[in-house]
């Protein structure tokens, strides 16, 4: 996961440089007396090559995740505690949203590789971030976003699998449970950190997202062909506010 998510930093240096490209830029450890020099060069075929590479997490992800929401879980749904319930509940939810947005990365991959192999685009820049930050922001942006949260909402996943499929929310589980519970945290802590470190544009991934949120709705609103987003933005609040409006629902105790 680590070299995953450097490797789609535009801030890696070395054994990326290899992976994005070996652009004729420098732009670190230049001090201040240092004239900066930055050289254009044709990125086309490192952009496509970087759609390209995303693409095999992504299938990863999407597979493992698909296997964790589709297997059927061994629970007496008839015996089950309010945080079972609500664990149940939110491991059914980041597991469909992690094979949602692997997906997603996919899809956003092909179509941009396609995008670029039509040569259409001006390709000369100063760097490879630079070139896809112009000429292709959207699913630059929304490809990025939706690995990083593909990995989050699977490790999540994960952590949730283990606990309801081990019962380790019981009391006589409690240590096991909290070794399971603080690992997982450890390890999705260690990857925003990660994700927040590769960032240029966005101070951290929060701050990402709310982007990405703006991308899609200026793209909704500008371009022409615009129904299936339209289509796209009303079906993700409805299922939204659904499962807002279930969630009460489903984690209230059964009445006698």
């Amino acid at each position: 996961i680590a070299s995953a998510l450097f490797a789609i930093s535009p801030k890696a240096t070395s054994p990326v440089s290899s992976f994005l490209g070996s652009a004729p830029v420098a732009l670190s450890s230049v001090s201040s007396s240092t004239a900066l020099f930055m050289v254009a060069a044709d990125f086309a075929a490192t952009g496509v090559t970087f759609f390209t590479s995303i693409r095999i997490p992504a299938a990863l992800i999407a597979g493992s995740a698909g296997g964790l929401f589709f297997i059927k879980l061994n629970q007496n749904k008839d015996h089950q505690s309010k945080l079972q319930k609500s664990l149940l509940f939110f491991y059914h939810t980041v597991s469909l949203m992690a094979l949602l947005l692997a997906l997603n990365v996919i899809v956003l991959s092909t179509s941009a590789g396609n995008n670029l192999l039509l040569g259409q685009r001006n390709t000369v820049a100063n760097s490879v971030y630079d070139f896809l930050q112009r000429e292709i922001k959207y699913e630059y942006v929304l490809t990025r976003w939706s690995f990083y949260a593909s990995i989050l909402s699977f490790l999540q996943a994960v952590g949730s699998r283990a606990l309801i499929e081990f019962d380790l929310l019981k009391r006589e589980k409690l240590r096991s449970g909290m070794i399971v519970f603080f690992t997982m945290a450890a390890m999705i802590s260690h990857v925003l950190h990660l994700v927040n470190d590769c960032l240029i544009t966005y101070p951290n991934f929060w701050q990402m997202t709310v982007g990405v949120c703006k991308l899609f709705l200026d793209r909704m609103i500008n371009r022409k062909s615009r129904s299936m987003l339209l289509l796209s933005f009303t079906s993700a609040i409805i299922a939204f506010g659904s499962l807002l409006s279930f969630l009460p629902e489903y984690i209230r105790p059964k009445e006698e």
